[in-house]
C-alpha cells in the first residue's frame, strides 16, 4: 500500500463508521484490490488480437537463445509475456491452460527485487529464504544453485557467497554493494558486473555442456560458463542486448501484454516454422496503452455492505 491507498482507505472507513458498518482492515483492503486488479486484467485480455502479441523473434531471457524444440519449447507468460525455455525455467510439462511465470503467479501486483542484482523484470524464482532472484543470476554466480534442478527452484546457496563478492562494483551500472557481481574470465582482468547488467549491455556470455569420463569409465556432465567484459569480448562477437530489464516497471505490474491463448497454443515455433515474410495487407492490432478497469457488476463490493473474505 502507498500513501494514496492509506488516504483512500481512511475515507472509506470514515464513511463506514458514519453508517454503522465495521472497519476495513489493511489486509482485507489489499486482498480486495488484488482481486480487482486480476479481474480487470483478465477482462482486458480480449481488447486486442492475441496473435499480434506473440513475438516470433523472441529469445529466452535466461539463455539468450531463440531456438526451440518440441521437448524444449519457448513459453510465454500469459500475464507479462516473459519468454523462457521449458528447461531453462523448470517447466517439464506444458500446461493445458494459462501459464504464468512464478512472479505473476505469486505476486502479480507487487514489484519484487532480485537479491543478486539491481534490475527488475526478467525470469524470477523464489529463494530458499523467501526472497526473489533471477534464474540467470543464480546460474552465473558460482556459489549459488537450485534445490531442485528439474523445477529450477528454489534458489539456494546464498549464504555461500563470500563477502568480497557482495562488495564488488559493477562497471556497467556503477552500483557497489548491491547484489553479487561476477568477473571477466580474461586472465588478470578483474572487471566486475551484474549478470543482468551484462545481458542488458549485450556482453559475451556463453554456457557450454562439458562431458567428461571418470577413471572408472563413468560419464559426468558439467557446464562451462564464460563471460567477458566489453574490453575483452572476442572479435567477431555480435552484441545482442536484452531489453527486457529496461521495461521492468511494466513487467512488475499487471499489464495488458497477455492473451487468452493457452500455454500450448502460445509456444513459439511449436506448430509452424518462422516466416520471413511480413504481412502488409492488414495493419497490426493496437494494444491499448492504458488498461481501463472493466469489472462485471456481480464482482463489486458495495460500500454499504460488510466486507469479508468469504
Amino acid at each position: 500500500m502507498d500513501e494514496e491507498d492509506y488516504a483512500w482507505l481512511e475515507l472509506v472507513n470514515e464513511k463506514r463508521r458514519s453508517e454503522g458498518f465495521s472497519q476495513v482492515s489493511q489486509n482485507v483492503f489489499e486482498f480486495l484490490m488484488d482481486r480487482f486488479e486480476k479481474e480487470s486484467f483478465f477482462e482486458s485480455l480480449g481488447q486486442a488480437d492475441p496473435q499480434s502479441l506473440i513475438d516470433e523473434d523472441a529469445v529466452c531471457c535466461i539463455c539468450m537463445d531463440g531456438e526451440c524444440h518440441n521437448s524444449n519449447a519457448i513459453l510465454f507468460c500469459d500475464m507479462c509475456n516473459l519468454a523462457v525455455h521449458q528447461e531453462c525455467y523448470g517447466v517439464p510439462y506444458i500446461p493445458e491452460g494459462q501459464w504464468l511465470c512464478r512472479h505473476c503467479l505469486q505476486a502479480p501486483s507487487q514489484p519484487v527485487d532480485c537479491v543478486l542484482c539491481p534490475n527488475r523484470g526478467g525470469a524470477l524464482k523464489k529463494t530458499d529464504d523467501d526472497r526473489w532472484g533471477h534464474v540467470v543470476c543464480a546460474l552465473w554466480v558460482p556459489e549459488v544453485g537450485f534445490s531442485n534442478t528439474v523445477f529450477i527452484e528454489p534458489i539456494d546457496g546464498m549464504q555461500n557467497i563470500p563477502p568480497a563478492r557482495w562488495k564488488l562494483t559493477c562497471y556497467l551500472c556503477k552500483e557497489k554493494g548491491v547484489g553479487a557481481c561476477i568477473q571477466c574470465h580474461r586472465a588478470n582482468c578483474y572487471t566486475a558486473f551484474h549478470v543482468s547488467c551484462a545481458q542488458k549491455a549485450g556482453l559475451y556470455m556463453k554456457m557450454e555442456p562439458v562431458k567428461e569420463v571418470t577413471d572408472d569409465g563413468t560419464p559426468t556432465f558439467s557446464v562451462k560458463k564464460t563471460a567477458y567484459c566489453g574490453a575483452h569480448t572476442p572479435a567477431g562477437c555480435v552484441r545482442r542486448p536484452l531489453t527486457i530489464y529496461e521495461e521492468a516497471k511494466a513487467n512488475n505490474r499487471l499489464c495488458q501484454n497477455g492473451d487468452r491463448n493457452s500455454g500450448r497454443s502460445r509456444l513459439k515455433g511449436r506448430q509452424k516454422k518462422k516466416s520471413k515474410k511480413k504481412a502488409v495487407s492488414e495493419p497490426p492490432a493496437v494494444v491499448p496503452a492504458v488498461s481501463m478497469p472493466n469489472i462485471p457488476p456481480q464482482r463489486y463490493v458495495l460500500p454499504g455492505r460488510p466486507v469479508g473474505r468469504g
